[in-house]
């Protein structure tokens, strides 16, 4: 019924949004006090992904970095996850022809002259 994930928070905001564009819901943030039932029993009752710090318990049981964080992914979201991964493929050179101004790249040379 639920995918528990221990990831950093780069990809926990990844997993947990990879059905935010497909059925237009951002998911849940627990980044307070967190207890099991954040990870566990929220994204069961909310039909949603829960993104989670943690509770003491759960981050010393589970030997968590400090950088590392609980995602947690109900089933009727696991398909956009798989499509997420499908998906996600970066070619830097492109991105950065994309993200980057034309004159971008001169006013690099320039300064570097």
């Amino acid at each position: 019924d639920l995918m528990v994930c221990v990831v950093d928070p780069q990809r926990a905001m990844q997993i947990a949004g990879a059905a935010s564009v497909r059925i237009g819901t951002f998911p849940v943030g627990e980044l307070g006090a967190s207890a099991c039932a954040s990870i566990f029993a929220a994204p069961w009752h909310t039909k949603n992904s829960v993104f989670a710090i943690g509770d003491g318990g759960g981050r010393m049981h589970n030997r968590l970095d400090p950088s590392e964080m609980f995602v947690s992914i109900p089933r009727s979201h696991l398909r956009y996850v798989v499509e997420l991964i499908e998906n996600f493929r970066i070619d830097p050179q492109k991105m950065r022809e994309v993200i980057m101004p034309s004159y971008a790249a001169k006013a690099q040379q320039s300064r570097e002259e």
